[in-house]
């Protein structure tokens, strides 16, 4: 693509740039600043919507009682089952255990503190489930 076909649409970068490779007028590849793609825009909000529908559902599931706040949490940084393994260190079976509600109960507070450490917030805020849920793109 040419320099000055580069595209400028709007898109979730918020007024920042990011740099696509072009070539000038002597042929040559450059560095050109970019707002965004339209294709781009709509492969991110259907990502993200996607996502927005797993953590609306971790949420439900956690209000209803039929999962553990730890289940929201985890779907609220994207993180699979295999990932919460993998970073926890232990298997799959003992972190889908702790997605239950009694499994997630008998955690002692040295493990609430590691998944808390890991995810990066409190451990207080663990064992909670806020009023709504946080979503990406908002509605679905």
């Amino acid at each position: 693509m040419k320099k000055e076909d580069v595209t400028q649409d709007e898109s979730f970068l918020d007024g920042h740039c990011k740099v696509a490779y072009a070539l000038d007028e002597k042929g040559q590849y450059v560095v050109v600043p970019t707002r965004g793609f339209a294709d781009e825009v709509a492969a991110t909000t259907v990502a993200l919507r996607t996502q927005d529908r797993l953590i609306q559902q971790a949420w439900d599931d956690a209000r209803r009682g039929a999962a553990s706040p730890l289940a929201y949490h985890l779907a609220v940084k994207h993180w699979t089952l295999s990932l919460a393994a993998a970073q926890m260190r232990m298997t799959r079976l003992r972190v889908w255990w702790h997605l239950k509600p009694a499994g997630f109960r008998g955690l002692s507070d040295a493990l609430l503190a590691r998944y808390a450490q890991e995810l990066d917030i409190p451990a207080a805020q663990l064992r909670l489930l806020p009023d709504a849920p946080e979503l990406a793109v908002g509605g679905l």
